[in-house]
């Protein structure tokens, strides 16, 4: 419904008030995103805002693309979450990663190339690094092939420890992120 209302407003608005308007959602998403970080209700709405807006076309979108994939960084890179916890935000923005490569221009893309690597060194870190690791792989895998396709050795070295971790969530993450490289 949101991206509805926001494709009706664009047919309303001129162009600038348009991009002014777009700039307000962005900033709101963040807002709600780091607003309270044990707020996982407001923080998914957030993310959901985001999302959405990773569809809109404007003249000032492919800044506002490097900064909803740095916020979004910034959610999954965070080490001291508790996956049992906050497990939906981090899939939501491992959705959100897929989204932007599913959407991303060549220049993009290879922005994208960084959460290949990032995600691969993450898979030999803590619980939170593992689990957002391999939800990214698996988004990667499944919207943009060709950046796992380039760093699979990498990938294959790690995967498979992944698989074996005590905690059960980072195993069932890791059989998916597999499973999307395998298809």
């Amino acid at each position: 419904r949101m991206r509805q209302a926001i494709e009706a407003e664009a047919q309303n608005l001129p162009s600038q008030m348009f991009s002014n308007f777009i700039t307000r959602l962005v900033s709101s998403g963040i807002n709600l995103l780091n607003f309270d970080l044990k707020d996982t209700r407001n923080r998914i709405v957030g993310l959901v805002v985001l999302d959405c807006l990773l569809d809109i076309s404007d003249e000032i979108m492919p800044e506002r693309r490097v900064e909803i994939a740095n916020q979004l960084r910034k959610v999954l890179e965070n080490d001291k979450q508790n996956i049992e916890i906050t497990g939906d935000v981090i899939r939501k923005a491992a959705e959100s990663i897929g989204h932007l490569a599913r959407v991303a221009s060549t220049t993009e893309i290879e922005f994208l190339d960084f959460y290949v690597t990032k995600s691969i060194d993450w898979l030999k870190r803590s619980d939170t690094n593992k689990f957002s690791g391999v939800l990214i792989l698996t988004q990667l895998a499944i919207n943009s092939p060709a950046l796992i396709f380039m760093k699979r050795k990498n990938y294959f070295n790690v995967i498979f420890e992944v698989l074996f971790d005590r905690n059960v969530l980072i195993r069932e993450a890791g059989a998916g992120s597999l499973n999307a490289v395998m298809l």
